[in-house]
């Protein structure tokens, strides 16, 4: 079965790249795919569209200014959690797989360009793979019997960016995870194949426990493909919205309650305390790596 990747261009994508890459018969590996090629002209133009967006815009850009050394914070985590768990992993990639690697130039378009488009298409796709990329049109969509995607959030109750860090924000702790689901043209809205939730502990923050998500993410991902190529795979309709966040709903006081709130997260990791969602699609191997105190109080919910 010929599979194709499609993502970004940090070591948690090379991570997930390389690891889909030792496990299926990859054909092509597509990075960079984050880019949407709009210009900062065009994107703030986007997000003034209704008075509604206008308002966010500007209030993001002055709490952002406002708390900017609580982004910092955030961001010393997210390089040393990105450190921990994908050290090397763009050089072992490029060691082992860089003759599948294409990077997708903005000056060309985005992977959603019909030169990509058209590129992926000559590889003859059984399966599109997807994590960490701009929004995917029906186009591409279309380049593939199938296509799958990494949603770093549990679907359908957080949907968007920035998934695992909302939970801290409403006090939604057992709402961290990562979802595979079939690629939808609606933010993160296709069928659920697996749900993983990892394992938490006195030394997590949002950074940590995103990468730990993508960890699990990646290991579903390659039992999802393998499902596919063994006829097997199952997948669940999401049956209602939850909720959905975009880029411009985070902003520098969110990120300091974020902050406020990892002490308040870290006195409940009693997991009798914590409420998971009903519902999880969850298979052997994701509960294999939870805590026994917190696998059972998951099982009992699903």
């Amino acid at each position: 079965m010929r599979v194709i990747v499609l993502t970004d261009s940090s070591p948690r994508h090379y991570h997930f790249a390389r690891s889909i890459c030792s496990s299926s018969n990859v054909v092509g590996v597509f990075t960079g795919a984050k880019s949407a090629n709009t210009s900062t002209f065009n994107r703030i133009r986007r997000e003034l569209k209704s008075a509604e967006r206008i308002s966010k815009f500007i209030l993001k850009r002055f709490y952002d200014i406002q708390y900017r050394k609580y982004l910092h914070l955030l961001g010393t985590q997210q390089r040393d959690a990105e450190k921990r768990h994908f050290d090397n992993s763009q050089a072992l990639f490029k060691k082992e797989f860089g003759e599948l690697e294409t990077k997708v130039d903005p000056s060309i378009g985005s992977i959603n360009s019909k030169v990509y488009i058209g590129q992926i298409a000559s590889l003859r796709p059984d399966i599109i793979v997807v994590m960490g990329t701009c929004l995917i049109g029906k186009e591409l969509m279309k380049a593939a019997p199938l296509m799958l995607n990494l949603h770093t959030g549990l679907s359908p109750w957080y949907r968007g960016g920035s998934t695992n860090l909302w939970p801290f924000l409403f006090k939604d702790y057992g709402y961290f995870g990562v979802t595979i689901h079939i690629m939808h043209s609606s933010i993160d809205g296709g069928s659920i194949v697996y749900h993983g939730i990892p394992t938490i502990d006195a030394t997590d923050s949002f950074p940590s426990i995103n990468a730990k998500a993508i960890v699990i993410g990646t290991e579903l991902m390659k039992a999802a493909i393998n499902d596919y190529q063994n006829d097997k795979l199952a997948s669940v309709d999401q049956t209602f919205s939850g909720k959905l966040f975009h880029n411009i709903d985070l902003h520098g006081y969110h990120i300091k309650r974020y902050i406020e709130n990892q002490q308040d997260f870290f006195s409940m990791v009693n997991w009798e305390k914590i409420r998971y969602p009903v519902g999880l699609v969850l298979n052997t191997e994701v509960q294999d790596r939870l805590s026994v105190a917190q696998k059972s109080k998951l099982l009992s919910n699903n």
